[in-house]
C-alpha cells in the first residue's frame, strides 16, 4: 500500500514537469519573433535603399566624368594643327561648311533656340532638344605622315609622298607648314591615288574660290592669284564634331556627338541639359563682365549675361574665345529621391582653349 502511494506521487511530479506552454506564452513568443523579423526587414530595406541611392549617384558622377573628359578633349584640341600655325585661310566657296578660317574661330556656339546645321530640333530619337545649348568644334588631325612631294601651283595639282588614308572625292582637307595653313576641297577622285587637285570652281556651294594655297607674305583669300609651291607641307584631315543634347528614344535624354555629317552617337545617357558660357577677350576688355552667355538671344544675336538690348557685332564673326564654362544637368537612372523622383544635379567645369592665343 505504501509502495503504491509512493509511485503515485512520483508520477504526479513527472506529469507536472512535462506540462506544455500555454496559449499566452505562445502568443508572446510569436510577437517577439514577429518584432525581430520586422526589425530585420526594416534594416534590410533601409540598407537596400541606401545602396540604390549610392549606386545611382555613383552612376551620375561617372557619367559626369565621362562627359567632361570627352568634351574637354574636344575643347582643348579645338583649332589644333600639327604645323603650329594659328593663321588659318579658308578658300572654300562655302566656308561655313567648316567653322574655321575667314574670321571663324573653330568653335561655333548654338543657343537654346538657335538651329544647328548638323541636327534639327525634334522629339524623335537622336533629335536635338529645344532649350539646350550646342556647339560645333573643328581641329586638324594627322593620323598618317602625309607630305607634299610635288606641287604644280599652275595646274593646282599635288602629288603626295604616298597614297592617302582613304581620301574621298570632294573631301575637305588642310594643307599647312610653319608658314601657312589653308583649308581646301579636293576636286578630283583621289581614291587609291597620290594625286590631289585643288582647282578653282564656279559653284557657290562647293569647291574652291581660288586655286592658291600659299602666297608668301599674305593670308590667302578668294582674291589671291599666282600661288606658290607648298612642297614639304603636310596634308591633314579635318575633324568637325557637333555636341548637343537629344532624345535617346527610351523616354530620356542623352549627350550626343556627330563627327562630320555621320550618324549621331549617343555618348552619355541621362544628361537632360547643357548650357555653355564663353569667356571672350573682347568682353573682358570692353565690358564689365567676363562670360558671355550663348543662350540669352534676341532673335539670333547672342548677348552678354543679363543684357537684353544693344548691338554686339563682334559675335560671332570677330569673337576671341579664351575659355568655355560648361554646365551639364545629369540625372540618376532610377527614382531614388526622397520624393520618389530621380535625383538631378548641375555639374560645372571650365575648359581653356589652349590653341587660341591672342
Amino acid at each position: 500500500m505504501n509502495m503504491n502511494i509512493k509511485n503515485l506521487s512520483t508520477a504526479r511530479t513527472i506529469s507536472c514537469q512535462q506540462r506544455g506552454v500555454t496559449l499566452i506564452e505562445l502568443l508572446v513568443a510569436l510577437a517577439f519573433g514577429l518584432v525581430l523579423i520586422l526589425a530585420t526587414m526594416s534594416v534590410y530595406m533601409a540598407n537596400n535603399e541606401t545602396f540604390r541611392q549610392v549606386e545611382n549617384l555613383s552612376r551620375l558622377n561617372e557619367n559626369a566624368r565621362i562627359a567632361f573628359e570627352l568634351l574637354g578633349r574636344e575643347f582643348r584640341e579645338a583649332g589644333s594643327t600639327p604645323c603650329g600655325n594659328n593663321q588659318m585661310s579658308n578658300i572654300l566657296n562655302n566656308p561655313s561648311i567648316v567653322n574655321w578660317g575667314v574670321g571663324q574661330r573653330v568653335i561655333t556656339p548654338y543657343g537654346r533656340t538657335q538651329a544647328m546645321p548638323t541636327r534639327t530640333f525634334g522629339t524623335g530619337a537622336a533629335q536635338r532638344v529645344t532649350g539646350t545649348d550646342a556647339i560645333i568644334i573643328s581641329s586638324g588631325i594627322q593620323d598618317s605622315d602625309l607630305t607634299v612631294a610635288i606641287h604644280n601651283p599652275v595646274t593646282a595639282s599635288i602629288e603626295l609622298n604616298k597614297i592617302g588614308p582613304g581620301f574621298l572625292p570632294n573631301e575637305i582637307v588642310l594643307a599647312c607648314d610653319f608658314r601657312f595653313a589653308t583649308i581646301f576641297q579636293i576636286t578630283n577622285d583621289p581614291t587609291n591615288s597620290k594625286i590631289l587637285e585643288h582647282k578653282q570652281t564656279t559653284s557657290t556651294t562647293s569647291g574652291n574660290c581660288t586655286s592658291v594655297l600659299f602666297k608668301a607674305g599674305q593670308q590667302v583669300s578668294c582674291a589671291s592669284t599666282n600661288g606658290e609651291s607648298i612642297v614639304g607641307a603636310s596634308i591633314i584631315k579635318i575633324s568637325t564634331v557637333s555636341w548637343f543634347i537629344a532624345n535617346n528614344g527610351r523616354g530620356g535624354r542623352s549627350l550626343y556627338r556627330i563627327v562630320g555629317d555621320n550618324t549621331p552617337e549617343e555618348i552619355v545617357e541621362n544628361v537632360s541639359n547643357m548650357q555653355i558660357e564663353y569667356l571672350v577677350a573682347e568682353a573682358v576688355d570692353l565690358e564689365p563682365f567676363d562670360y558671355v552667355i550663348s543662350t540669352n538671344y534676341d532673335t539670333t544675336v547672342p548677348r552678354p549675361l543679363g543684357v537684353t538690348s544693344g548691338a554686339y557685332d563682334w559675335w560671332p564673326t570677330r569673337f576671341n574665345i579664351i575659355a568655355a564654362r560648361v554646365t551639364l544637368t545629369l540625372q540618376t537612372p532610377g527614382q531614388t529621391g526622397t520624393n520618389g523622383q530621380v535625383i538631378s544635379r548641375n555639374v560645372t567645369t571650365v575648359f581653356s582653349l589652349r590653341n587660341h592665343k591672342y
